[in-house]
């Protein structure tokens, strides 16, 4: 092993490098991923104890990458353990040099803006469950819940539109509706009348 002095920005710290490793290998990594010294290192993190955390699978893989780097494991190793290609493992490596913790998090996304903000969701959430308990009998249906949110609202969504509205926290799985006309009585007096 020859140590190599790295100057970053701010500080130089020294590294260790195999003898295999080459100065033809060392300038292919430099060129893709850069030399600058990072300001997060992997030993100051316990990234075994972190993925406990996480419910995101995504967060957990990625920490779980990183602790199998911090205990020595190479890199061939990890993205045959964890079937990922060894490019996103230096590439998650790279963020976490550069961001810390936060920088395995996936970013926002670009998308289309939401017809209905998010703070009419609560109202909408109870609007439906005001409709529903006001029928005397049948469910509620997705066109009655576009014609709520087009009249409270003003905003046209389409019937898949609707089904698809999962963030309000509701479901379309129900039980089954009840008839105005139903007479408990008279079905357990007919359900004595069985045979068994």
């Amino acid at each position: 092993m020859t140590p190599v002095q790295v100057a970053g920005q701010t500080e130089i710290r020294s590294y260790t490098i195999p003898r295999k490793f080459s100065v033809r290998m060392a300038s292919r990594i430099t060129k893709k991923y850069g030399d600058v010294v990072k300001p997060y290192r992997l030993e100051d993190y316990d990234f075994a104890a972190l993925a406990k955390a996480p419910s995101n699978k995504k967060l957990y893989q990625r920490l779980m990458i990183l602790a199998h780097l911090k205990q020595g494991m190479p890199k061939a190793q990890i993205s045959q353990l964890l079937f990922i290609s060894t490019d996103q493992i230096y590439a998650w490596l790279k963020r976490f040099h550069e961001q810390g913790i936060e920088g395995l998090k996936d970013k926002p996304r670009s998308g289309r803006p939401r017809l209905l903000h998010r703070g009419a969701h609560e109202a909408l959430k109870q609007q439906i469950e005001d409709s529903q308990s006001a029928r005397s009998g049948g469910r509620l249906q997705g066109k009655d819940i576009l014609e709520l949110i087009k009249d409270e609202w003003g905003v046209t969504y389409s019937l898949s539109g609707i089904y698809l509205m999962k963030d309000i926290g509701m479901s379309w799985v129900s039980t089954r509706s009840r008839h105005p006309k139903q007479d408990e009585q008279a079905q357990t007096d007919f359900k004595k009348t069985l045979p068994n």
